[in-house]
């Protein structure tokens, strides 16, 4: 197929702002290329570009590559429902394809490309290509030899509308825009955005191209052993030896699936996708040179793969461009990693680190020792933040000399049988108290506790570094539910915050998270570890009283969550709770101990009940001798054996006292208290 070419291959993409790096990869490619002597004319339909998108990508413009951008002629981006669990890669811009027609009008010949290619060879042939009497030219969808799919069925040779050359001119004759925008709205199903609509409106209208003009390289790759090249060469009437010679041959690579170059590094042909990446206009040191108000922005990462793309797409975008991302892959045994790895390659602020599981207080702390920034932002890897955030935030935080500096949240659920089941979650992260000036931490916590508008979540804070680390300011770790104690020490040591009624920050609410997942033995014991941490907070004699009395207030709340949790779990849970933290051990027996002789000492009971009480005490001092050297693991074991109902009377009397415990333990530190000050 040798062009003479009198006219210019006119070519066509959709972008977004979500797209406009891989548009601008594309692009490249496509003009890296491309023969010295051919001339292309680039529209790129702008489904929702930023000035910034548009000013990239345009400076691949040229003599002989001129790039020019388009609106849709219409908005019908609703035809098309997103749905989370569908197997499209594509966005609901990609409904535009339709429009072409009417959005070029002076366009006859147009070669339609998707947004994730990598484009190997010049494509000007095909502006002298006949149409045999088809009016568009495609390449089969391999995927209907080993997913036969109803649709597939319905249809003679079923095309991936990733690449399509059409006859603009006999789409308008026939009106084909309009029975494609019909076809689209009719169908009850379509977990394809556009493709299965193409398929059904220009069944018999397509002259069919090579596997190499649409190599889907990923899903081929993925289905390798149970794909006979024998019948890829039937479909594609071709004689390729192995799949391996249909990569090398390929004239382009199409990311068509939803693991991209950009979110993945174990991709096939990332490599090379990543070549075309540091040659286009997006590939800069983003790097700020200002030498002050660094972000360091901390994510733990734990099994997050389908999630940490989207988050760390929205903190590389942030206006505000002085930053590094750590991202502490906490033994991840999904493909966390090769996503940390994808990001490192694009963008020299994403740093990596690796540790064995230890949890995501261990994770956080492990990346504090290295943060290199003035201020210190905890991120979640299933979240999102605006990009507006750092922009509106460091600029107060730096001005005003901030120790932390207060935000919202906006929960999204990801699916909607989550909003119902916690519905409580729609509006928690909105703190309900008006923006304030530059206060202590103090008056700001009692503006919180009056407005119940205390969120402990450190994630809707920022930290000046300093401040952390000369107050000694760190994650407990071994338990969840860390939080709590971290941000409650946080603010009573702060001297100047201030709280922006701004919701900069996306909470996920999905399945498996520990906000919807079921708590058991470790969390349990997390909320007995956690009292104990706040109660310590309430006993430092500074504080003014009634914040005392505040911190006092949280603890006995943590207790009671506990000892609610506990009453819920079966036997084998109960056995399990174990305690990290030094001194809690003893604090979980001597309370037991304390009820059963104190209440076993009343003789008010019934006869039953006594003897009840007098056999708990045997076994209690049969747990003192076991553990002596020991955990309590033993002495949960031993409680475990006994009978149901005088299990569950010593550990219910045991959660029942607790409050009342730290309420005589912080007596006893305001008596101290009272007497070092009179002998003063």
């Amino acid at each position: 197929m040798v062009a003479s070419q009198t006219q210019p291959l006119r070519v066509a993409l959709i972008s977004d702002s979500a797209f406009a790096m891989p548009t601008a990869v594309t692009l490249t490619s496509l003009k890296a290329n491309k023969k010295q002597t051919s001339r292309y004319e680039i529209y790129v339909i702008d489904a929702g570009l930023e000035s910034e998108d548009k000013r990239q990508i345009f400076q691949l413009s040229s003599s002989d590559f001129r790039i020019a951008f388009k609106e849709p002629t219409r908005d019908i981006t609703s035809l098309h429902t997103e749905n989370l669990n569908s197997k499209a890669s594509a966005t609901s811009s990609a409904l535009y394809k339709f429009l072409l027609p009417e959005i070029l009008l002076s366009v006859d010949r147009l070669l339609y490309i998707d947004s994730d290619m990598v484009v190997r060879e010049d494509l000007s042939w095909l502006v002298d290509t006949d149409f045999d009497e088809k009016i568009v030219m495609a390449v089969a969808e391999a995927a209907q030899i080993y997913n036969r799919e109803r649709i597939t069925c319905e249809v003679g040779n079923y095309f991936n509308s990733g690449f399509l050359y059409m006859d603009l001119k006999a789409f308008r004759e026939q009106a084909l825009a309009e029975r494609l925008v019909l076809t689209k709205g009719n169908m009850r199903t379509g977990n394809l955005v556009d493709q299965d609509a193409f398929n059904i409106v220009l069944d018999g209208k397509v002259k069919y191209l090579d596997i190499r003009y649409n190599c889907l390289s990923t899903n081929l790759s993925r289905v390798k052993s149970r794909l006979a090249i024998s019948e890829l060469n039937s479909l594609y009437s071709s004689s390729y030896r192995d799949l391996d010679e249909i990569f090398q041959n390929a004239a382009i690579i199409h990311f068509g699936s939803k693991d991209k170059p950009w979110r993945f590094s174990d991709v096939p042909f990332w490599d090379e996708w990543l070549r075309y990446f540091h040659t286009s206009p997006f590939h800069r040191h983003l790097r700020s040179q200002e030498e002050t108000d660094l972000v360091s922005i901390i994510v733990p990462v734990y099994n997050i793969s389908t999630y940490l793309p989207d988050c760390l797409e929205s903190l590389i975008r942030q206006n505000f461009q002085n930053i590094e991302i750590i991202c502490v892959n906490d033994g991840a045994t999904d493909r966390s990693q090769a996503v940390i790895d994808a990001y490192k390659a694009r963008d020299p602020r994403v740093v990596g680190i690796q540790q064995e599981n230890q949890g995501q207080s261990a994770a956080r702390n492990s990346a504090l020792k290295i943060a290199n920034g003035e201020f210190i932002h905890f991120m979640d890897g299933d979240d999102i933040l605006s990009p507006r955030a750092y922009e509106r935030l460091i600029p107060v935080g730096s001005e005003l000399a901030l120790d932390i500096a207060f935000f919202d949240a906006e929960s999204f659920f990801d699916k909607e049988f989550l909003r119902e089941e916690f519905s409580s979650y729609e509006d928690y992260y909105e703190r309900k108290l008006p923006e304030t000036s530059c206060i202590s931490g103090i008056e700001m916590l009692r503006l919180m506790r009056d407005c119940n508008g205390f969120r402990a979540s450190v994630c809707i804070q920022i930290f000046r570094k300093d401040f952390l680390v000369q107050n000694n300011i760190r994650f407990f770790e071994n338990m969840v539910f860390e939080d709590n104690a971290f941000s409650l020490q946080a603010i009573v040591e702060a001297t100047s915050c201030k709280y922006i009624q701004e919701r900069f920050y996306f909470r996920r609410i999905r399945e498996g998270s520990t906000i919807t997942s079921n708590p058991g033995a470790y969390e349990c014991a997390s909320l007995i570890s956690v009292a104990v941490r706040v109660f310590e907070i309430s006993s430092d004699p500074s504080l003014p009283t009634d914040i005392r009395q505040y911190c006092q207030k949280l603890s006995e709340g943590f207790v009671e969550r506990a000892h609610s949790l506990y009453n819920k779990l079966d036997p084998v849970e109960q056995s399990n709770v174990q305690f990290n933290l030094p001194g809690l051990e003893q604090l979980f027996l001597r309370i037991i101990r304390h009820k059963a002789e104190r209440v076993g000492a009343a003789g008010t009971l019934s006869s039953d009940a006594t003897r009840t009480y007098q056999t708990a005490r045997l076994i209690l001092l049969q747990i003192k001798q076991k553990r002596q050297y020991g955990s309590p693991v033993t002495a949960l074991k031993t409680l475990r054996a006994l009978h149901a109902g005088l299990r569950g009377l010593i550990l219910e009397t045991a959660y029942a006292e607790t409050a009342s415990f730290l309420r005589r333990l912080r007596n006893g530190f305001r008596n101290i208290y009272r007497l070092l000050s009179n002998r003063n």
